[in-house]
C-alpha cells in the first residue's frame, strides 16, 4: 500500500503542478480566470492531487476488496474502475474548489442576493418558473 500512495502522491504532483503552471500560465495572456487567478490555479492542482492518488488507491485496492467480498476481483474492470474514479473524481474536484474558492469566485448565497443585480436576477427567474407551471 506503501507503494501505491507514493506513486500517486508522485504522479498526482506531477500533473498537479502542470495544472497549477498551466492554468497560472494561461492567466499571464488572458483575462479568463478573472483576478482569482491564483485560487484557481491552487484548485485545479490541488483537485488533480487528490484524483490521481483516489485513482491510484481505488485501482490497486478494489480487486482485494472484491476478492474479500466474495466477488470475482475480474470484475473490477477497466471500464469500472474508470467510470467510479470519474465519477468520484468529480466529487473530490467540487469539494476542493467549494474549500479553496469560497469568499472569492463561491460566494455566499445571501451576500449575493444583496447586490440589486443579482436580486433583479432571482426575481425574474421565480417570476418565469412560476409562469411555466
Amino acid at each position: 500500500m506503501r507503494r501505491e500512495v507514493l506513486s500517486g502522491l508522485a504522479l498526482g504532483a506531477i500533473l498537479g503542478g502542470i495544472g497549477f503552471l498551466r492554468t497560472s500560465i494561461w492567466s499571464m495572456f488572458s483575462d479568463l480566470y478573472g483576478p482569482h487567478w491564483l485560487f484557481v490555479a491552487l484548485t485545479v492542482g490541488a483537485a488533480l492531487v487528490r484524483i490521481v492518488l483516489w485513482g491510484t488507491l481505488l485501482g490497486s485496492m478494489l480487486p482485494f476488496i472484491l476478492r474479500r467480498l466474495g466477488v470475482d476481483p475480474a470484475t473490477s474492470s477497466a471500464p469500472f474502475v474508470a467510470t467510479l474514479i470519474d465519477v468520484t473524481g468529480l466529487v473530490i474536484y467540487f469539494s476542493v474548489a467549494m474549500v479553496i474558492l469560497r469568499g472569492t469566485l463561491l460566494m455566499n448565497i445571501r451576500k449575493r442576493a444583496s447586490r440589486p443585480e443579482v436580486r433583479t436576477l432571482l426575481l425574474r427567474k421565480r417570476v418565469a418558473r412560476s409562469n411555466a407551471l
